[in-house]
């Protein structure tokens, strides 16, 4: 193996990781605007991770500027205003059609949707 099939293979797992990230934050996203999140040991479950880690993730959205609260009579988690995480993955294809975009800071990528 080659030095770049090894760096090749790196930046593979790297983005491998990003994907689970993003798909785990949008799993999060969509039970809590269902208010279907449950218990915090119920929302573990449900995202297949401990619950120390729920919690953790919950605090890394909310630095995100998301303010999520808990509801004791729902019993779910659930977003206290209009704010939301907002991820798109385009194609360098898309990015490069849409390169006016980017320069005039009207890109469609909003890690925030206010």
């Amino acid at each position: 193996m080659h030095k770049n099939d090894s760096y090749v293979q790196f930046l593979i797992m790297q983005v491998m990781s990003i994907i689970k990230y993003i798909e785990r934050l949008q799993r999060m996203d969509s039970l809590i605007s269902l208010k279907a999140t449950g218990t915090p040991d119920e929302f573990a479950r449900k995202m297949k991770m401990r619950r120390s880690t729920l919690f953790q993730n919950l605090q890394e959205m909310k630095r995100m500027g998301v303010n999520i609260k808990y509801s004791y009579i729902r019993q779910s988690y659930y977003y206290a205003d209009s704010r939301r995480i907002k991820i798109r993955l385009e194609s360098l294809d898309e990015v490069a059609n849409n390169g006016k975009d980017l320069v005039s800071n009207k890109s469609n990528f909003s890690p925030l949707q206010y």
